[in-house]
């Protein structure tokens, strides 16, 4: 966490008027989503684009990484994301997820909180928080690295992917 602090970065927030589906259909969306955004802005300059998804498992925080899930078929993500969560909340994440992450999107949609402000992680560039804000609206928030993008690179960064969704 000391190392994620000392990084020069920044954050945004916005709130949107999207309703999260069931949680593993809109986890999915959200990973695939996501990925899409950025591989499109091109934040990462290695092609694969790997997405830690904090889930919640009975020794804390699992963090396994999805890679390149905007590029899978959404029936199969689902999938994976649904196999994923049911081994992270026992504590087994498949040893292939647990590296490779660029992003990390932590989902508190089922908290009914609002999104904090998320924390970068070393190596990744970006990391989302997602939502419920006292109005009914999803807040989304990102933290972006300065080293890597600019103010401008994160408000455009937001503003693609909440019309996305």
């Amino acid at each position: 966490i000391e190392l994620g602090l000392q990084l020069p970065q920044t954050s945004f927030s916005r709130a949107i008027y999207a309703q999260p589906k069931s949680q593993i259909e809109w986890q999915a969306q959200l990973l695939a989503k996501w990925a899409k955004v950025l591989r499109d802005f091109e934040v990462d300059q290695n092609n694969e684009i790997g997405v830690a998804l904090i889930i919640e498992s009975k020794y804390g925080s699992a963090l396994p990484v999805f890679k390149d899930p905007d590029l899978m078929e959404p029936s199969q993500l689902m999938d994976l994301v649904r196999t994923t969560t049911d081994q992270a909340k026992n504590g087994k994440v498949p040893l292939a997820m647990l590296n490779g992450a660029t992003t990390t999107i932590f989902d508190l949609t089922n908290y009914q909180m609002a999104s904090n402000r998320p924390m970068l992680f070393p190596n990744q560039t970006t990391g989302l928080t997602f939502g419920i804000d006292t109005n009914g609206a999803l807040s989304i928030s990102l933290t972006i690295d300065l080293r890597a993008l600019d103010f401008y690179d994160g408000a455009n960064l937001l503003d693609r992917f909440a019309n996305a969704l």
